[in-house]
């Protein structure tokens, strides 16, 4: 049976598995913006949604972070946000959680097009059906992507756009020598406003999209009426990023230098940690699940080496050694390269094809590992949150009458205002003592407080003044998770009166 599954999936009709792969992405990608509330990093929360929340009128200038002061961030992501968020309140949503949910499956339905482009455009370069079966299945249900896509992030959005301007560029293509002199003028002045779109909403896209222009004009013989086109759009939409910056930060700026000012002249990127330049070839590594990781690492290595001539390798190898240059590395900043990486691999598997370098054994094995990533990977991936805490703020928010304050014992975190329905105030208290001392009072009750730590709970189960109102996880299993996974974070909150 497993046979004849590999067999229908990787011998049939390519076209028919670009449908199915599109369904199956498209299924992902709506239950992973569903399902992956709050976010991967705090950027997501700290930053964009804090911006949309200010020009709503909902959040007070003094919290936002210090990019807002220094202009170093675009306003053309926010102020798509605050355009739904507008369109949300007339219709009558309050709920910031349905709000929430709104702007990820915003985004993530642009991720998923984004997607089906990219799997358009390999039908251009991959004639064999096992071959270009595996990179439209790579590329539709990479494990990560869907949950990468609901989040409301500038490396999201950078890559989706980068995505689009590229399929404007190469779609008519001379396969296989990536001729593009005879692309209508309509796509060149698309790829050109989708390349400047990318490049505001994530500055570190000059680094593909600077050398692709290079690429064009060098090896893809580019038409130079086209190309004047192409730059003409770029910036027209940069003059356009201008004025949404005025508008968001009410003076005329340019967000671009003043993000290369600071970050690089002044060196603030380096304020949030150093890493050495080989870290993110470890990372990819390591936290791509070897051995599958390999898959997304060597065809790139491979591009880079015997295909120097290649789109692809102009637009890769300049990423990731910009990005290895930088001092602060973060796994999500090179994202956007995983979801190139299917097309490195089929042009890798192609020519393993070509030199008989892919043995028997090792078909059905790449076979089995892509529909296992597929599935498995896919399904984990995407119906989880992507922060856990958010619970806590689901229970807040459920409350008739919420909190004015709670003591929180040394729990590290922002506080996401974006979910609460009145201002919260939250006294940090590390002495523990100090909190015993505080309960045995009467006159300070009623009080709530919030710990992440087992240990915590003996002092209010010592106490009958105190009941358990929240958990990260079932009351019934936190016996067992303090008796056996005694280092795990859980948020618990206690109301004391």
């Amino acid at each position: 049976m497993l046979s004849q599954i590999k067999n229908r999936i990787f011998l049939a009709n390519p076209i028919d598995v670009f449908k199915w792969s599109c369904i199956t992405s498209l299924f992902f990608h709506i239950v992973a913006a569903y399902l992956s509330e709050g976010f991967h990093r705090p950027d997501e929360h700290l930053g964009m949604l804090r911006m949309m929340s200010y020009k709503l009128g909902t959040y007070p200038a003094s919290e936002l972070s210090w990019e807002i002061p220094a202009q170093i961030r675009s306003w053309m992501q926010p102020s798509i946000y605050y355009s739904i968020a507008k369109l949300f309140s007339f219709t009558g949503g309050k709920n910031p959680f349905h709000l929430a949910f709104i702007l990820r499956l915003f985004s993530s339905i642009l991720g998923f097009t984004s997607l089906m482009l990219l799997a358009k455009l390999a039908f251009k370069f991959f004639k064999q059906s096992f071959v270009l079966n595996l990179v439209i299945i790579t590329i539709l249900l990479n494990p990560y992507v869907p949950f990468f896509h609901a989040r409301t992030t500038t490396e999201n959005f950078g890559i989706t756009f980068f995505i689009y301007g590229l399929f404007f560029l190469l779609k008519h293509a001379d396969s296989p020598n990536n001729v593009i002199n005879k692309i209508p003028y309509s796509f060149a002045f698309w790829a050109g406003a989708c390349f400047s779109c990318s490049f505001i909403f994530r500055l570190q896209m000059i680094t593909m999209i600077g050398p692709l222009a290079i690429w064009a004009l060098l090896y893809g013989k580019y038409n130079l009426r086209c190309f004047i086109i192409t730059s003409l759009a770029f910036i027209a939409t940069l003059g356009i990023g201008l004025l949404i910056d005025y508008w968001g930060y009410g003076v005329l700026t340019f967000s671009p230098y003043n993000y290369v000012y600071q970050n690089i002249v002044l060196g603030k990127a380096s304020g949030f940690g150093i890493d050495p330049w080989w870290r993110y070839l470890e990372k990819i590594f390591l936290r791509g699940l070897p051995p599958l990781s390999l898959l997304y690492l060597i065809p790139f290595i491979w591009m880079w080496y015997k295909k120097p001539r290649s789109y692809l390798t102009w637009i890769s190898a300049p990423f990731f050694v910009a990005h290895s240059l930088i001092a602060h590395k973060e796994l999500r900043f090179v994202f956007g390269l995983g979801i190139l990486a299917p097309i490195a691999l089929g042009h890798f598997i192609q020519w393993l094809e070509e030199k008989n370098l892919l043995h028997k054994i090792f078909r059905p094995t790449l076979t089995w590992l892509m529909i296992f990533q597929a599935i498995i990977l896919l399904l984990i991936s995407s119906c989880r949150p992507a922060l856990a805490p958010i619970k806590y703020y689901h229970y807040l928010y459920s409350l008739d009458s919420a909190p004015d304050k709670i003591i929180t014992l040394g729990v590290f975190r922002d506080q996401l205002k974006f979910y609460l329905k009145k201002p919260l105030q939250e006294v940090i208290m590390e002495d523990r003592e100090q909190v015993k001392q505080l309960l045995q009072t009467k006159q300070n009750l009623p009080l709530w407080f919030l710990t992440d730590k087992l240990e915590d709970m003996q002092i209010f189960e010592d106490t009958s003044k105190c009941k358990l109102q929240f958990s990260l996880y079932p009351e019934w299993s936190l016996q067992f998770i303090k008796k056996y996974l005694k280092s795990s974070k859980v948020w618990i909150l206690y109301f004391c009166q």
